[in-house]
């Protein structure tokens, strides 16, 4: 176990998970400022995502069915078929380069492709299988790859978070510049309903949450078949060694694909969500509009935490070997909890961690855990 936190830009090892209480005087006002600020973050778009979901009021009938079909999730998590529920790919995918540039930067050298490819995901429950196939935009799936001009090199899948699809902020959040500049490969992967994933009009993200239950178990899975997709793709083309990060749903992500593909070199969830039942219920006022069209319908937040098992990946076991893990967290974040990370972890068996006194997006010190990023990745033997 190496366990890790930011002090005043000093790293400090500690025996077990970080805590507030761990920081000088200065560290907790920084925690407690940036903590009030997610909240009033969380709390915009939770109201967002509230105002998509009154549509699922117009459609009573689609919500009953999704709700009554909730069962079958349990019944495949119960079941165990993990090769049923996240089956491979019988066949390549047939990549698109959609367009092509030169790298921006003259100081990094390279090549820039706007990849397509149709998607073969199947929802697994037939009873959202033909609303959810008749969201069209979200049948082809997106991805930026920035790549060296000397051939294939070891590639990161970079996954976005909740409503942060954009790939020049993904580029800004995750300082990719610094990534790319170390010799790696970078491929952007635009989720399920964001991006030019959502229809014409809708908040990038919203029809994950927006659409009942049902869609959110079917967009995880669905999320989870396209990154295989895209490692799929990057082995068609010469790249011997993929490895994941991502941020808030895109650290939930991560940890299911470390849970699911063996291919993976590493995993880096960044303030991770683990527990995306147990968030909801702190989403205001989406969280309670949620629970008001479940009860309406005999149901609950713990009918949808049980479906959710299917696609958590505190449910699964980990494929990769503990020397392979790192999960970032930040003290402050309220849009996902340090719990969140510390459950992670304890459900990894305790491997490399590191916080820092900040929220959800100010991720203080930055330099500091990219520096541990970077040694880690080195001992794995990635690209090297």
């Amino acid at each position: 176990m190496d366990a890790t936190l930011d002090v005043g830009g000093q790293v400090r090892r500690l025996p077990t998970f970080p805590r507030v209480e761990d920081l000088p005087l200065a560290g907790r006002a920084t925690v407690a400022a940036s903590a009030g600020f997610d909240v009033g973050l969380r709390t915009a778009a939770s109201t967002a995502v509230a105002a998509t979901m009154v549509r699922t009021l117009l459609h009573p009938g689609r919500l009953r069915r999704e709700v009554r079909g909730l069962g079958l999730y349990d019944e495949l998590y119960e079941a165990g078929d993990r090769e049923h529920v996240y089956p491979a790919h019988a066949a390549p995918p047939d990549v698109r380069v959609v367009s092509r540039e030169p790298m921006r930067w003259r100081w990094l050298p390279g090549t820039l492709d706007l990849l397509s490819a149709a998607s073969p995901y199947v929802p697994v429950n037939p009873a959202v299988r033909a609303a959810y196939g008749s969201y069209a935009p979200n049948r082809t799936a997106w991805a930026q790859h920035w790549r060296h001009d000397d051939g294939a090199r070891p590639t990161v899948l970079v996954v976005h978070g909740f409503m942060a699809s954009p790939y020049w902020v993904n580029r800004v959040f995750f300082s990719l510049p610094w990534w790319y500049a170390n010799g790696y490969d970078l491929l952007l992967v635009t989720l399920p309903f964001h991006g030019r994933r959502a229809r014409v009009g809708e908040l990038g993200g919203a029809g994950l949450f927006s659409n009942g239950p049902g869609h959110l178990v079917e967009g995880l899975l669905h999320a989870i078949s396209d990154l295989r997709l895209w490692i799929d793709h990057l082995e068609d083309s010469g790249v011997e060694q993929v490895g994941v990060t991502g941020v808030s749903l895109g650290g939930y992500l991560t940890a299911l694909l470390a849970a699911v593909e063996p291919r993976l070199h590493f995993a880096i969830p960044n303030v991770p969500v683990v527990d995306l039942g147990g968030a909801m219920r702190d989403w205001v006022p989406a969280g309670a509009l949620a629970q008001r069209l479940f009860a309406r319908h005999g149901s609950g937040h713990e009918q949808l935490a049980s479906a959710l098992r299917l696609a958590s990946p505190l449910h699964h076991e980990v494929l990769l070997e503990r020397e392979r893990l790192f999960v970032v967290a930040g003290l402050g974040d309220r849009l996902a909890p340090p719990d969140h990370a510390e459950r992670l972890w304890e459900h990894w068996g305790r491997p490399r961690i590191h916080a820092f006194p900040g929220n959800h997006v100010l991720h203080v010190e930055r330099g500091a855990y990219l520096r541990r990023i970077g040694r880690f990745i080195r001992s794995t033997g990635f690209g090297v």
